[in-house]
């Protein structure tokens, strides 16, 4: 799969997880994953669209507004054209406009209650368009990170303000639509940048760990679900030339703790997984470039965080233990 559209991982990612609901791959969905990623490899960059001037100074007049009758606590509704036109913020590299205005603005909206149900699913399937959450994604580094980094992040958002306000579940087919494109992304993000100069967070990883920790206290989620991501991320997290060095690796480790903390189904599986990156690394020789110790020191540096935890599974704890002079 040298040459690849985004649509040929979108049906490799969702015959994955059909065969996980067959009862075909849960022994081996680790390996087929990793023949997926290691097939890939993404493209020259391309040019990213951002705003134009009268795009922004539009966008720059209507958060204003909105922010302006937010603290003055007389805003009780908001158009869903409006709602979207704030969305098309996030494309900007600008972050006194994507982050100050364009996000903190959808983040008051949402956390005061603003959004009706409808708007908030409304915004949820914008997000997971292509042009959004995915855009560039099978590209190198590029400014569509923020693009898609800001998406993970609202989505999270819109799922955590959703269960804190008593509010119901995704619908069915929305949930579905998450979980399959949240696949993609987690099969083709590769784009490690924390802070970028003049431009702000990128913090791809940091966002999507933030939005897997909230679909695991889901109960709505299968089981099988969460095993299938949990899996694409740490297959792709290993496999990443560049490091993570943003805090990504806490958050991650939080996210992995939790998931175990709700049954120790999770953490046999996890178990089971160190035990292969450990007869793996074993069998592998050392690395002889940068992007090999990259990966070498990704790895580690995620079981470090593992046992920093306090509420590690004792299995967990103690298998990492017995191997800490290989994490030392």
């Amino acid at each position: 799969m040298m040459d690849y559209t985004i649509d040929d991982v979108r049906h490799e990612v969702q015959a994955l997880r059909h065969a996980i609901y067959q009862g075909d791959l849960f022994n081996s969905l680790r390996v087929d994953v990793g023949n997926l990623l290691a097939a890939l490899r993404p493209g020259l960059p391309t040019p990213v669209a951002g705003l134009t001037d009268s795009d922004e100074a539009a966008l720059r007049s209507l958060a204003t507004n909105l922010q302006t009758q937010l603290a003055q606590e007389t805003l009780t509704t908001v158009a869903t054209n409006e709602l979207l036109q704030l969305v098309t913020g996030l494309k900007t590299t600008e972050p006194t406009v994507r982050d100050d205005l364009a996000m903190a603005t959808i983040l008051d909206l949402l956390q005061q209650g603003i959004l009706t149900a409808e708007q908030m699913q409304e915004l949820a399937r914008y997000l997971l368009r292509d042009e959004m959450i995915l855009a560039h994604i099978d590209e190198q580094a590029s400014d569509a990170v923020f693009l898609r980094s800001s998406s993970v992040y609202l989505l999270m958002m819109i799922i955590f303000t959703s269960r804190q306000n008593g509010g119901e579940p995704l619908p069915l087919e929305l949930q579905e639509t998450l979980i399959d494109t949240l696949a993609v992304y987690l099969v083709l993000e590769t784009d490690t940048r924390g802070f970028v100069d003049d431009k702000g967070w990128a913090h791809a990883f940091f966002h999507v760990a933030l939005l897997l920790d909230a679909l695991a206290e889901d109960p709505s989620m299968t089981r099988a679900d969460k095993i299938f991501l949990l899996t694409l991320l740490l297959e792709r997290v290993i496999r990443l030339d560049q490091p993570l060095f943003a805090g990504e690796f806490k958050r991650l480790a939080t996210y992995m703790v939790n998931l175990m903390q709700m049954s120790s189904f999770y953490s046999d599986y996890l178990l089971n997984i160190f035990k292969q990156w450990r007869q793996a690394m074993i069998k592998e020789s050392r690395p002889t470039d940068t992007a090999g110790w990259n990966r070498f020191y990704n790895q580690i540096t995620l079981l470090q965080n593992l046992m920093l935890k306090e509420n590690l599974p004792e299995p967990i704890y103690d298998y990492l233990n017995e191997q800490r002079h290989y994490l030392s």
